[in-house]
This record gives structure tokens, sequence and C-alpha cells, in this order.
């Protein structure tokens, strides 16, 4: 008997504490499932707040820079939103209301008035561009529950000590940088910290030193959700002295009005291709891209649509691919359904020829030979500029 209280004992306690680790074990959640989590509250609040402070750090090699920019969120719901951007030498106000979007600049006294953009999310992708961007562009689908691309799904990282110990700690891969992201263990959860640091294929547009380093760090600070915000929240009335400015016109690229370097590169789908061969005869566009690029992604099913537009009137598209292997361009080919004739810069030898340091970038030449225009980054008016463009372009020639 008294041998079967003893079995008895030993066989309880080892149960009741699996029971226990399972029950502990049950209450954190997935890696992903937390992330989500995070992104869906503050997508699903009627109106969304937070202050943050971004640094860059960026290193070649032989210079060691870093950047200061703080943040101010107000969002309300569409592209009701205010924001309030401050560096050390500048300072920047945003106004989105229903109708329109008002930039206000402080230390100038100055404002300019644009179209509103289609939701918020775009309006917080478009506020930089950059290295930042991609930064932005991050936090853009975090705060709007907007699907990951991910390389590699998230995962906890080793555990944290000191000021992370009451953190959760993800790392998550995407095919231009790496994010680790610091998620409060509150009811809700909510982002108190990221770092994102650039890949080695991403750098490049920024140096070309193997030694080169980029990473944005971004601490979040008083979230506040659900709050009823003053009617006059995203409304921007101009001060009595202040003077409006038209929207600046595009500066001019060093390269246009000169020769287009020459250059032959080989196809994706076989073959290659020269400039010289559409001298006299076609106009051209070169849109240099790669598939980790959120506004490559974003632009180019424009730019074939433009492209395909104005074919009759001798317009040749090249998609020029940057720095990857052909697998890489026809996997994004068939995920994004596109059809547009590929060309493959593998070292980056023409695009250093046209001085490309980041991508997007739109070169426009003419029959002439002669570069037209020059297009850095995604534009919301790009469908219109671009078939502006190619019109004149072609009126030109008749």
């Amino acid at each position: 008997m008294k041998a079967k209280r003893t079995l008895t004992r030993t066989c309880f306690v080892p149960v009741f504490f699996l029971a226990f680790w399972c029950l502990a074990a049950a209450a954190v959640q997935e890696p992903e499932t937390l992330l989500r989590e995070a992104s869906e509250h503050i997508a699903q609040s009627d109106t969304a707040q937070v202050n943050a402070s971004m640094v860059m750090d960026f290193s070649d090699g032989q210079r060691d820079i870093s950047a200061t920019l703080t943040i101010s969120i107000v969002f309300g719901q569409d592209s009701r939103a205010f924001m309030h951007l401050k560096t050390d030498h500048e300072e920047l106000m945003i106004y989105s209301s229903e109708e329109t979007r008002y930039l206000y600049f402080p230390d100038k006294n100055t404002y300019r008035e644009l179209p509103v953009e289609p939701d918020r999310a775009q309006l917080l992708r478009s506020v930089v561009t950059g290295p930042l961007e991609s930064a932005f562009g991050w936090i853009s689908a975090f705060m709007h529950s907007t699907q990951f691309s991910f390389e590699e799904p998230p995962t906890f990282a080793d555990a944290a000590t000191g000021d992370d110990a009451a953190q959760y700690v993800l790392d998550m891969a995407f095919a231009q940088f790496d994010v680790r992201a610091f998620i409060s263990e509150e009811t809700p959860p909510l982002l108190r910290r990221f770092t994102l640091d650039f890949n080695d294929a991403a750098l490049r547009n920024y140096t070309a030193s193997p030694e080169g380093s980029l990473r944005v760090t971004a601490d979040f600070t008083d979230w506040t959700f659900n709050a009823t915000l003053p009617d006059d929240t995203f409304q921007f009335t101009p001060p009595s002295d202040a003077t409006q400015e038209t929207a600046p016109g595009r500066p001019q690229h060093s390269l246009e009005g000169k020769a287009a370097p020459e250059f032959t590169l080989p196809l994706l789908d076989g073959g290659s291709m020269t400039l010289e061969q559409h001298h006299g005869e076609d106009i051209v566009i070169l849109d240099f891209w790669a598939s980790w690029c959120g506004p490559c992604r974003r632009g180019l099913p424009i730019v074939v649509s433009v492209a395909n537009r104005f074919k009759d009137d001798n317009v040749v598209l090249y998609a020029v691919n940057l720095r990857e292997t052909p697998e890489q361009a026809r996997a994004f080919l068939e995920q994004n359904d596109l059809d547009m004739t590929v060309a493959m810069d593998r070292n980056g030898t023409v695009a250093a020829q046209y001085g490309v340091n980041a991508i997007p970038r739109l070169i426009l030449i003419g029959r002439d030979g002669l570069v037209k225009s020059v297009h850095a980054g995604m534009s919301p008016q790009l469908e219109r500029q671009l078939a502006d463009e190619l019109g004149a372009l072609i009126r030109e020639a008749e």
C-alpha cells in the first residue's frame, strides 16, 4: 500500500508540470500571428496616433553618416491624416483630408496644395524617398495590416535581456532587407521598435564597398487608439503671412538633352539588344528595376500599360533588371502576370552608365538618341506624366 501511494505521487507531479508547461506554451502565439495581431489592432481602429524617432546609420567603409528624423502621426479614416516630420535642418507638416492634401514648411512659412493620395497607406509610403522609403514602406504595411511578402517568415529571436526582456523580439527577412521587431507583451501588443538592415543586393544601390552597411532604427511611443479628435485635425489653414508655392517641377537630370550612352544587354528570353538598333526608328523607355523593390512592383504595371498604348507609334520598352538572376526575374513576371521585354544588367554596368543609384529609374530616349527625361522613384502621377511625354515626342516627329 505504501508503495502504491509513492507511485501515485511520483506520476502525479510530472503530469501536473507537463500540463502547466502546455498551458504556458499555448499562451505564446506563433510569431507571425503575434505580428498580425499587433498590425490588425491599428488597422481596425477608427483613429490611431503615435510618435516615433527614426535614425538612419550609413557607412561605406570610409565614412559614417547618421541622421535622425522625429515623426508624429495621426490617422483618421480613409485618406485623412496628419503627419509632422522634423530633422535638424528641415520641418514638414502634412495635412490630408478627403478633398486635398497640403504640405506646410514652417521654417520657410510656405505651403503647397497637392492631390489627395488614394488612402493613408499610400500617403505614408510617399512621404520620403531614398533609403528611408523602405522603412516607411514597412511601417505603412504594418499599420494597415497589409500582407507581408516574406523571404523568411518571422521567428522569435534569442531570449531578450535588459530593456528587451518584457518584449517579444521577432526576426523576419524580406527580399531587400532584414527586420527585427520589438513588440510589447501587453494587450493589445504594440510595436515598440524595429531595426531594418539592408542586405547586400539592396545596399549596392548606395555603395559599392563590401564593407558598407545601412541600418534604420525606429522607436515608437505614445500609441493612442480610437480617440475623439478635434474636427480640424486634418484641415490646414494657412497662416496669414504664409506664401503658397507652386508644386516644383521635376528637376532636370544631368543626362537630359545628351546622347544616351550606348550599350548591349542580354534579354531574359534569349538574344540581346543594343540601343543603336533603335536609332532613327523608335522611342525607347528604359525602366531599371529589381524584384525586391516595392516602388518598382507598383510602377512596372503602369509603365507596361502606357508603353503598350503607344506601341503602334514605335515606342519600345525595356525593363532593365538590375543585378538579379534570370530565375528571380522570371518568378517576378509570373507572380505579377507581367508581359514585358526584360534586359538583364547582371553587373550593374549599364545602370552605372546612366547614373542609376536608386530604383526605380525610368529613362526616356528619343528617336534621335538623346535622353529626353529621367524619372526617379514612383510618382502618383507616373501614368499621366509618361503618357504626356510620349505623346509630345510622337507629335514632334510628325
